[in-house]
């Protein structure tokens, strides 16, 4: 997609020989901090509850989630929500979030 966005997540290429059993390495995560910050600042939304989803939502990217297809939105969407609810976060979120972020 050819268009700003919040979060971007790069899977890790195979692991060296030398370090393979050491799985925890999924890739990086990248954040558009000042782009979800001006995102949310009109609703006064909660910028730390905000980040905490996205990180989320990138990790789950790395594990091979993804949302192209409503089949696969739908588990992704219920993994994000049992993660959110996992650190307190109401699973609300996402969708308050989708309607700040699409404004």
């Amino acid at each position: 997609v050819d268009a700003p966005t919040d979060v971007l997540s790069f899977v890790a290429p195979a692991l060296p020989e030398r370090i393979e059993d050491d799985k925890r390495y999924l890739g990086d995560i990248l954040i558009a901090h000042d782009y979800v910050a001006d995102s949310i600042a009109a609703r006064r939304g909660d910028l730390d509850d905000i980040l905490c989803l996205l990180v989320i939502h990138g990790t789950l990217h790395l594990l091979g989630y993804g949302h192209g297809a409503e089949a696969a939105r739908d588990r992704m969407w219920a993994a994000q929500a049992s993660a959110l609810d996992s650190v307190g976060i109401d699973p609300s979120l996402v969708s308050e979030y989708a309607d700040i972020a699409h404004d």
